[in-house]
């Protein structure tokens, strides 16, 4: 027994001399990333809508300032999947949804489906590796480049996986909403903006 707990504590001892000691703190991101997704509802249907870099960074995630004003929250994001469910009307006539990748170096791609019957039509896609929604969108960056173009017919579910970089010392953007804002309140708001079809967040206070 002597020898056994003899042998047990020489063990110990050599572990602790062999354990690596850091010298300094080590290296880290301090960036706050993430990735999540987030799911619209179709009010109304949103026929052949092109969105933007700059809608995706204005209408996820703002904090309200005062009124209409209102603060970016993201300093970059990237689509990472698109998936659309559309139900058939009461007349079971079918509706199309679908999923237009714009690219620069090639043709666009389409992903598209139609509901029969009772059956709801069904896309599930992410973007193509050349497409320009591959990429990342940077505030302040080609914010008017047309990332893809949706159709959405009304009632459509619309689930939207993306990564995102939080500001972290950049420049604040501002922009301006439809409707009021509770100052200091972080809304997400309409896929598109109301002009373009009010395809509205689920589960989170929207300012349009």
């Amino acid at each position: 027994m002597k020898k056994s707990s003899n042998g047990a504590r020489r063990n110990r001892r050599s572990t602790r001399a062999t354990q690596r000691i850091v010298p300094h703190p080590t290296q880290f991101q301090s960036t706050i990333t993430s990735s999540r997704k987030a799911r619209f509802s179709g009010a109304v249907a949103a026929t052949a809508v092109p969105l933007t870099r700059g809608q995706l960074l204005n209408h996820l995630f703002v904090n309200a300032s005062s009124g209409t004003t209102n603060w970016r929250l993201l300093s970059a994001i990237k689509i990472n999947r698109i998936e659309i469910w559309t139900p058939g009307t009461s007349a079971f006539v079918p509706a199309t949804c679908y999923v237009e990748w714009i690219s620069e170096q090639g043709p666009t791609k389409i992903v598209s489906d139609t509901s029969i019957t009772t059956e709801c039509a069904y896309v599930n896609t992410t973007p193509p590796p050349r497409s320009l929604a591959g990429f990342w969108s940077v505030t302040g960056t080609a914010e008017s480049d047309v990332l893809c173009i949706l159709n959405i017919p009304v009632n459509s579910i619309v689930d939207l996986s993306y990564s995102y970089v939080l500001q972290n010392g950049e420049t604040p953007v501002q922009f301006t909403s439809t409707n009021n804002g509770v100052a200091g309140t972080v809304y997400m708001n309409t896929l598109f903006g109301d002009s373009n079809g009010d395809v509205v967040p689920v589960s989170y206070s929207t300012l349009f």
